[in-house]
């Protein structure tokens, strides 16, 4: 069974996570911080790949600072935001409350008591062959609260010490590449909420050709 939902019966615990205040920052302030989180994460060993991706943020914040028309600006600074947002769920999940990783991705810190949010199972999980040898293409149903989808797979057959490689996306489909023809897999995708709790879906094959 590889669907897992954390019952919300589960005592709070003082966990470090990372400040979201990004509202509440003037213009110059949240430049600031953007500019330092994009260099703090760029070549993060401990966060091998952003996402979103660096370079998207980059753009945005370019983009935002060098708009003067007042309605576009504001329309820059919120896409900002939501995207410092959306890392930020991913930096949480990649940490794993390691506090000293967390430090480093640049965004701020505090401690607060949290109870886990129970986060549903994605569904209808497709796995089909790609365009190209070699590749399998991977969606599922959206899921409320999920902030990224953490697709995984591993070789046929499934046993108790598989190993599942790991891909996390902001979007409910990818593509997995560089598969070996011929041979079988098995597919799963977990929908991860912004305090880290993930359930995955049940497990599909899917036949590389």
């Amino acid at each position: 069974m590889f669907g897992v939902i954390v019952s919300s019966q589960c005592k709070l615990m003082s966990t470090p996570i990372l400040t979201n205040g990004f509202d509440d920052l003037s213009d110059y302030s949240l430049k600031m911080k953007a500019s330092n989180i994009i260099s703090k994460m760029a070549g993060n060993s401990n966060f091998p790949k952003p996402t979103p991706a660096l370079e998207d943020i980059s753009t945005t914040l370019s983009e935002f600072m060098k708009e003067n028309n007042l309605i576009y600006r504001i329309q820059k600074r919120q896409k900002l935001i939501r995207l410092l947002q959306s890392l930020a769920g991913y930096v949480s999940y990649i940490a794993d409350r390691d506090q000293q990783k967390l430090i480093s991705s640049g965004f701020d810190i505090r401690f607060e008591q949290q109870a886990p949010v129970e986060i549903g199972k994605p569904e209808n999980l497709q796995v089909a062959a790609g365009r190209n040898p070699g590749e399998l293409q991977l969606s599922s149903s959206r899921v409320v609260g999920a902030i990224f989808y953490n697709f995984q797979y591993t070789v046929d057959p499934i046993t108790p010490n598989s190993l599942w490689i790991s891909h996390i996306e902001s979007a409910n489909k990818f593509i997995l590449k560089n598969l070996e023809k011929g041979k079988k897999y098995w597919c799963r995708v977990g929908a991860v909420s912004m305090n880290e709790k993930v359930t995955f879906s049940d497990a599909v094959e899917g036949l590389v050709q």
